[in-house]
């Protein structure tokens, strides 16, 4: 079977001999913090920040150029005051661990909660499938494994049940889907976290259409018949696809195009637009911003432009409300090719309802106008995938930043034991965690 292990760098393997040798090697299950009696342990943190340090190696890789295997990208400064990415990042996690442990508290202590049977039960079976995957089945293999991270078989099940905890308790305390938050609260997040706009887009692309045997493109009638080919159908002088007879085949409310997708991952073949081609796409970009200059703030010119010049196909997909980003949320994670849009999120943050700014991506051209977040967009069913999607879950958003400000009055009691957070490990040291 494939075995999935991350070894520690020869640096980090350095690191912990030099920290045994001088501090006698405090235990992996030493109480690193504590509150009430709630603890979390070292070997804790270490599997946290060997965690963050595997989400984190793709987008330094792409963004930095470094490895996070690389010692000289954690002892980079990052800021005025000498923090480095070492430090800034093991403070998040250490930070994210003091969380845990309020849940923890409040969670056995404060509410008495109970988490049920099947919880415990889906993480035996999901601890069960790791072993068999990942172990061939062995146990101490697994263990094996897990040292890596600082942990074993035992701990990282603990860890499992504490990040269940944690979802209970918000469900708990806010609902299914945030169903017990209020409306009120729901539309301040939204209002204080989300842009909107609208945009104009000229794509530096084009689609490859399907042909037929003499090069000429197939149009298909709306029920998947063919409206136009070589054989039954002629372009008359404005374009019009008409049969032998003269009746009409395809027009722009009959017909459609079938654009080609050769590899069958789901989306259309394109072909970079030549060189004139480009040139009069940019040409047209210019008009456009000159013909929306002449109407600053005016909404009908740009919803014009956008309906007669736009290549998006969201323009027909029912987005009517407008497009939605979240200023939080790096959208760099679907892809480089779509920093673009962390680009644009970050100007509409700046701007003033109505103005208007151009940017280029790898796609092409896109003239975006922001808007006025409309009321309540978060909760409409045309909306959701800006609100419900494979980056964030809105509910999900304002329950966490609930629960944030719920566990702020109780950080200033937790007990952080110095003579184990001296000796703890760091990002610098610890391995990279893809899996666990």
């Amino acid at each position: 079977m494939k075995k999935r292990i991350a070894l520690l760098t020869a640096f980090a393997l350095a690191v912990l001999l030099l920290l045994c040798s001088l501090s006698g090697c405090v235990s992996s299950t030493s109480t690193l913090m504590s509150l009430g009696k709630s603890t979390i342990s070292v070997n804790t943190y270490e599997l946290l920040l060997s965690r963050l340090k595997g989400n984190l190696a793709y987008s330094v890789r792409t963004q930095t150029g470094y490895s996070v295997t690389d010692e000289s990208f954690w002892n980079m400064t990052i800021s005025m005051d000498g923090t480095t990415y070492n430090q800034y990042f093991s403070q998040a996690v250490l930070n994210n661990l003091k969380q845990y442990l309020v849940t923890l508290y409040l969670f056995d202590e404060e509410y008495g909660l109970t988490l049920p049977d099947s919880y415990y039960k889906s993480i035996d079976e999901d601890m069960q499938e790791r072993i068999d995957y990942d172990a061939n089945g062995s146990k101490s293999t697994f263990n094996r494994i897990l040292a890596d991270y600082g942990v074993n078989y035992d701990m990282l099940r603990d860890i499992y049940i504490m990040e269940a905890k944690l979802e209970y308790l918000k469900q708990h305390l806010y609902g299914a889907r945030a169903s017990l938050v209020a409306t009120s609260a729901k539309d301040e997040f939204y209002q204080s976290n989300f842009v909107c706009f609208k945009q104009i887009f000229l794509a530096n692309y084009k689609y490859i259409p399907e042909r037929d045997g003499d090069g000429n493109v197939i149009y298909y009638n709306q029920d998947g018949t063919i409206a136009y080919d070589t054989v039954n159908g002629v372009p008359d002088s404005e374009g019009v696809y008409r049969n032998p007879d003269g009746t009409v085949a395809y027009d722009e409310e009959n017909g459609l195009i079938n654009y080609l997708d050769r590899d069958n991952d789901g989306e259309s073949d394109t072909e970079s637009l030549s060189a004139e081609e480009l040139r009069a796409v940019e040409s047209r970009v210019s008009e456009l911003m000159a013909a929306l200059d002449e109407h600053p703030g005016d909404p009908i010119t740009f919803e014009h432009y956008i309906y007669t010049d736009s290549d998006d196909a969201g323009t027909d997909s029912g987005y009517e409300d407008g497009y939605f980003l979240c200023k939080d949320i790096s959208y760099s994670s679907l892809g480089q090719d779509m920093d673009y849009l962390n680009t644009a999120r970050d100007s509409l943050l700046t701007m003033e309802v109505g103005d208007v700014i151009l940017l280029t991506s790898d796609y092409g051209y896109h003239i975006i106008r922001k808007y006025e977040l409309p009321d309540g967009a978060y909760s409409k069913e045309n909306n959701q995938i800006w609100f419900e999607n494979d980056l964030f879950s809105f509910s999900d958003l304002i329950c966490d930043e609930l629960f944030y400000d719920k566990c702020q009055p109780y950080m200033d009691r937790i007990v952080i034991y110095d003579n184990v957070m001296a000796v703890a490990p760091d990002m610098k040291s610890v391995g990279v965690n893809f899996y666990y």
